[in-house]
């Protein structure tokens, strides 16, 4: 094989390979991270701290992680330090933005012997689940926006819940369920939407969980790297 006829080869496949990542470029996901509290909220005590400054670095390290290893991983925060959050803006926030999912956060003082770990999808009553996906271009109130994706937020759930109750994190933390709830901070959300709860031992213990989170975020959303 010529020098000539290699060169020929190499330029074919780099004009390939730039008309197919322009043509058919990779989608882009977004993720809204809700961490649990506000500046008037200060949510539960975690040792001599509270809830939301636990969760706020927590969601900031998982962002930072999240956007660094996977180019096609938008994540956006539901609040900064300091912010005061009015009812119901964090679902505006995410109906606005039209984001492709929404986790909430929520950290409290574990009393047993292991850390905890629970997972809510939003349903107002057990016949919820029996509804189909409604029609994103209607008008639903508040109540009812979760209708439009309930089966994809199960779906999602179910998907994290897979990784969350594999042997690989049984030594970090005891897995408790995927249960549907009136879960207060997934209200009025369309976007497929979960919450998960955490029982940490000590305030630091929230750096163990990274680790699970970004395992089980990008199996689920796709990984690039």
């Amino acid at each position: 094989m010529t020098v000539k006829f290699i060169n020929l080869k190499f330029f074919i496949f780099l004009f390939a390979a730039f008309h197919l990542h322009y043509l058919y470029p990779q989608k882009t996901i977004s993720i809204m991270l809700d961490p649990s509290g506000d500046a008037k909220h200060t949510g539960r005590i975690i040792g001599e701290t509270f809830e939301r400054g636990v969760t706020l670095q927590f969601t900031e390290e998982l962002k930072t992680i999240l956007e660094k290893r996977n180019k096609n991983i938008r994540v956006i925060l539901t609040r900064f330090p300091g912010e005061t959050l009015e009812p119901l803006q964090n679902a505006s926030f995410a109906n606005r933005l039209d984001t492709d999912y929404f986790v909430s956060i929520m950290f409290y003082q574990e009393k047993k012997e292991r850390a905890e770990l629970s997972m809510y999808h939003f349903m107002s009553q057990p016949t919820d689940i029996w509804q189909k996906n409604l029609n994103p271009l209607n008008f639903y109130p508040y109540d009812k926006a979760h209708l439009i994706q309930i089966s994809k937020s199960k779906s999602f759930g179910e998907e994290i819940e897979k990784i969350f109750k594999s042997k690989n994190f049984r030594t970090i933390f005891n897995y408790n369920g995927f249960f549907g709830i009136p879960a207060k901070p997934l209200i009025g959300v369309k976007a497929p939407s979960i919450a998960i709860e955490v029982g940490l031992m000590q305030k630091d213990d929230w750096k163990k969980f990274l680790g699970p989170f970004v395992f089980a975020l990008e199996s689920v959303l796709g990984n690039t790297k």
